[in-house]
């Protein structure tokens, strides 16, 4: 005879949520670190974080700290443009001021005949 299809699996919905609680945790902890972060002394989120935020590696940098928050907004959103615009400003200021310190550090370099 002919076997007995199996039942499928039910969706273990108390893990999902409890690892949507986790995600929320951490990125909590995110943003108190980027609220007490210091823009010129490196990123606030350590290398395992931000491959676990799957951030492309161009981003990986010293506003990786905001970006993880944004890309989860912008996510939690469906990406809807006028949702997440404080974290994107946020974003975009330490950008600009990361860009300014890298300037700084040429100049200063080229200053002292080393560029």
């Amino acid at each position: 005879g002919a076997a007995a299809p199996q039942a499928a699996r039910p969706i273990a919905r108390f893990t999902m949520q409890a690892a949507i609680a986790e995600n929320k945790e951490a990125l909590e902890k995110m943003r108190e670190a980027a609220e007490h972060h210091d823009d010129h002394h490196g990123p606030a989120v350590t290398r395992q974080q931000m491959k676990d935020a799957k951030l492309p590696l161009g981003f990986r940098d010293n506003c990786a700290h905001l970006l993880i928050p944004l890309n989860q907004c912008r996510y939690d959103t469906y990406f809807l443009p006028w949702k997440c615009r404080d974290l994107f400003h946020d974003y975009e200021h330490c950008q600009h001021h990361e860009y300014e310190r890298r300037v700084k550090v040429w100049k200063e370099k080229k200053a002292n005949g080393e560029v």
